[in-house]
């Protein structure tokens, strides 16, 4: 019998493993949990006001407001705690000297700690107020001597105003100890920034989105914060929104659930996990696996297709075969060695000329010239690209409609049809 409601069913494909912190918004829900995705499992490592994590080569360090700084292995065995003041803890990050950098909310300032013993050797200070969080200062990243930071005000009090809307991303240089640039402002409550290949993301938390510079990514349904990354999927956090009044004032709609967002980065596609807290403050990727994509694309097997592909770019409804619905589809596969054919059914419906590109890996490697509604099946060599996940592309000239072109009532938007694709 199947289990309507197993949290796993719609991530078949992933056994990544991941280390989520939860801050307490409700007393029995916050702390540190491992989301093992090829054991279809969540599990809770401790109850605690858990928020920045930072990774070195030997261990993990959690920073909570309730206990202190815990210390695991990379075997999750907690080793250590460092008792602490209680200074709003909230991001943390390892530098190049090995040296853990934590964000002081309530105090603007960046301590800066010796991981053994955990002693204070020096800090950072955003703001001569020591007394009180002017600029909430919350996240971290650190690439070479370069020190990011996000912010929800530079120049005035966020929490007096209550103005959501002007937040930064900074970066301070931890040479000549100042600021030499602020990446991006007006943002609306940000958190979580990351370097992923050389470029700046952040969660923009009260504009429910992932961004990328100055562009938006993704948009999501709630208050995102949280944000790891591997070669396939970004992992975005969403919590619940403690002040919901205040929020619809900035947006129309918000999403109460707390969970992770898992959005492929290749289709754009987004899958949502629901975790046993109420808020997600930061995300680590324990360990990556591989992504088990197929090596047939199958029209029959729609439930299994539908993980592979952005589902706006698809039309179901046939047994023996689907439609493409945009100017180009993409579906990923898993090339493994020793295959190297590729093998596409095509069919087309539209009575006149259609081109349908092919793309492997966003490189053309031929084209299908229809002049008629006809079936032709296209071979193509794969022996230069390396084993592994493949994005096909499908690039059509045109899009239409068969109740244009005959008497159907059939209104919906098709490029080509897809009876198979097969690596042999």
């Amino acid at each position: 019998m199947n289990n309507f409601f197993d949290p796993f069913s719609r991530f078949a494909d992933l056994d990544t493993k991941l280390l989520i912190s939860c801050p307490h918004l409700k007393e029995q829900h916050g702390g540190l949990f491992v989301v093992d995705f090829a054991m279809k499992n969540i599990s809770k490592l401790v109850s605690a006001d858990c928020r920045g994590i930072a990774r070195d080569d030997r261990y993990y360090y959690v920073a909570t407001n309730s206990h202190g700084i815990f210390k695991f292995d990379h075997e999750m065995n907690k080793v250590g705690v460092y008792n602490s003041s209680k200074l709003d803890y909230h991001g943390m990050a390892i530098g190049p000297d090995g040296l853990i950098y934590i964000v002081e909310t309530a105090r603007n300032t960046i301590a800066i700690h010796e991981s053994t013993s955990f002693r204070k050797v020096d800090e950072i200070v955003i703001n001569k107020i020591q007394d009180k969080d002017i600029n909430h200062i919350n996240d971290l990243s650190i690439v070479g001597n370069r020190l990011y930071l996000s912010m929800f005000s530079i120049d005035s009090n966020w929490g007096e105003s209550r103005d959501y809307t002007r937040g930064i991303i900074a970066e301070y240089n931890l040479i000549t100890n100042d600021f030499v640039k602020t990446h991006v402002e007006n943002l609306h409550m940000p958190h979580s920034v990351k370097i992923i290949e050389d470029e700046l993301y952040y969660c923009n938390s009260l504009g429910l989105s992932l961004n990328k510079g100055n562009n938006r990514i993704a948009s999501l349904g709630g208050f995102t914060r949280g944000l790891a990354h591997d070669t396939w999927n970004y992992y975005v956090g969403q919590s619940e929104m403690r002040h919901l009044s205040r929020a619809l004032k900035h947006v129309p709609n918000f999403s109460v659930d707390c969970g992770i967002h898992i959005i492929e980065k290749t289709t754009k596609s987004s899958r949502f996990l629901h975790l046993p807290a109420s808020e997600v403050y930061d995300i680590v990727i324990l360990s990556e696996g591989e992504r088990n994509f197929p090596d047939s694309f199958d029209p029959s097997n729609e439930s299994l297709m539908k993980l592979f592909i952005s589902l706006s770019d698809w039309n179901f409804g046939e047994d023996t075969h689907v439609w493409t619905a945009a100017k180009q589809a993409t579906v990923q596969l898993h090339k493994y060695r020793g295959r190297d054919k590729l093998i596409l059914d095509l069919r087309n419906g539209y009575p006149g000329e259609l081109d349908c590109d092919i793309l492997v890996n966003s490189r053309l490697i031929g084209t299908a010239k229809f002049t008629e509604p006809e079936d032709q099946q296209l071979q193509f060599s794969l022996d230069s690209v390396h084993p592994g996940p493949i994005a096909i592309t499908l690039s059509v000239s045109r899009l239409w409609s068969p109740v244009d072109v005959s008497e159907s009532d059939d209104n919906r938007i098709l490029g080509i049809a897809v009876k198979s694709i097969q690596i042999k």
